[in-house]
């Protein structure tokens, strides 16, 4: 198999699995979920299994091309959630209905199978890795900062679920989006914090200096920051509610704009962080 032949079978995996879980919710019956929780972990095998087979088609790891980036932020969707899920995540919120739980799922493979057709639109551009790439840090860097994307992504679609849900859940039911919202950051927000101390020892070690304000690591800065200032209020003044949920929500918009538009931004011509076509 190759890499074009497994990532449409994915993105049909994925899609598939959406009416599946809206099938769960309709009948709320707990095996189905547990099968469908199964499938997730199965197409997290199967993205794991694309990328591996990508990186042996280029000869170098598979985190270079735009297109390459799009496969691994589908496969960080779906491990972010079974990390949620095995870590007890879901458990927290199915205390607010087992219909927020499969809503949570579809939300997660409807995301994925939408970034794998954005990865299919972009094509399947190739090429060598360049010189400053080719460092021991390249793999962590992307990696920890990849799945830290993932996650956080998931809670501002929880967030998300929370501001659009205000007028048809009870009190108690938002109270149990926002800590399960606030559970996720508590996942995400190290990766965030690793991948920024990586890219930062890696800078030192290709140009002699830790930071070098590129357009790329500002937004990757502002990212940060937000979350930051997020985990902040959260611990030291309480801040919960509706404020907390908008900035998750503009936490993942600085995270599309990281990872995704930077490449249209007039800044990103002379960025080092600048994809493959």
């Amino acid at each position: 198999m190759t890499t074009a032949a497994l990532h449409p079978i994915a993105l049909i995996y994925f899609g598939a699995l959406v009416p599946l879980f809206g099938v769960a919710a309709w009948l709320r019956r707990r095996p189905l979920s547990i099968v469908a929780n199964a499938l997730i972990a199965a197409g997290a095998l199967l993205l794991g299994a694309t990328i591996y087979i990508r990186g042996v088609e280029v000869a170098h790891p598979p985190f270079q091309t735009l297109y390459e980036v799009y496969l691994m932020v589908a496969l960080s969707l779906v491990v972010s959630y079974l990390l949620i899920h095995v870590s007890g995540g879901l458990d927290v919120l199915r205390k607010a209905g087992p219909v927020l739980v499969h809503l949570f799922g579809a939300l997660t493979c409807g995301a994925t199978a939408a970034v794998l057709l954005m990865g299919l639109r972009v094509g399947d551009f190739q090429t060598d890795l360049p010189p400053a790439l080719q460092s021991a840090w390249f793999i962590p860097h992307v990696v920890v900062y990849t799945f830290g994307y993932g996650s956080l992504c998931l809670a501002m679609a929880a967030a998300a679920v929370y501001l659009a849900g205000g007028r048809w859940l009870s009190a108690e039911s938002l109270d149990t989006i926002d800590r399960f919202t606030h559970r996720i950051i508590g996942l995400g927000f190290p990766f965030l914090t690793a991948g920024l101390i990586f890219g930062s020892l890696w800078a030192y070690e290709a140009w002699a200096n830790y930071w070098a304000w590129d357009s790329k690591e500002v937004w990757s800065l502002i990212t940060f920051f937000i979350y930051l200032v997020y985990m902040h209020l959260r611990l030291v003044k309480g801040w919960r509610g509706r404020p907390a949920a908008w900035a998750v929500l503009l936490g993942g918009i600085a995270i599309f704009v990281t990872l995704l538009l930077f490449g249209y931004l007039p800044a990103s011509i002379t960025s080092v962080h600048k994809y493959g076509s």
